[in-house]
C-alpha cells in the first residue's frame, strides 16, 4: 500500500532525525509505542491530527534539548580554550 504524503513526511522527517533505526527512537520522542509509529510508516494507521500534535510537541521538546546541549558545549569549549 503506497503511503499518503502525511505518512511520507512522517516517515522523513523520522529517518533524517535518526537514521537508519528511526522507528523507536522517533517513538520515544513524539510519545507513541514503536509499533504504532511502524504501523503508520508501512501505511497501516493514518498519521492523524493527534499524531501530528504528538510530532509538534517532540519537536519542540528535542529543540529545547539540543539547545541546552549546545549551551553547555558552548561553556566548555570556551573553559578549555581559556585554561
Amino acid at each position: 500500500m503506497p503511503l499518503d504524503l502525511d505518512q511520507r513526511r512522517f516517515v522523513s522527517l523520522g529517518f533524517k532525525l535518526f537514521g537508519d533505526d528511526w522507528h523507536g527512537k522517533f517513538a520515544r520522542m513524539i510519545d507513541l509505542s514503536r509499533p504504532y509509529v511502524s504501523m503508520i510508516a508501512k501505511g497501516d494507521r493514518p498519521v492523524t491530527d493527534a499524531v501530528k500534535a504528538a510530532v509538534i510537541k517532540g519537536l519542540h521538546a528535542e529543540l529545547r534539548a539540543l539547545r541546552a546541549r549546545g549551551m553547555a558545549v558552548s561553556r566548555f569549549l570556551l573553559e578549555y580554550e581559556n585554561s
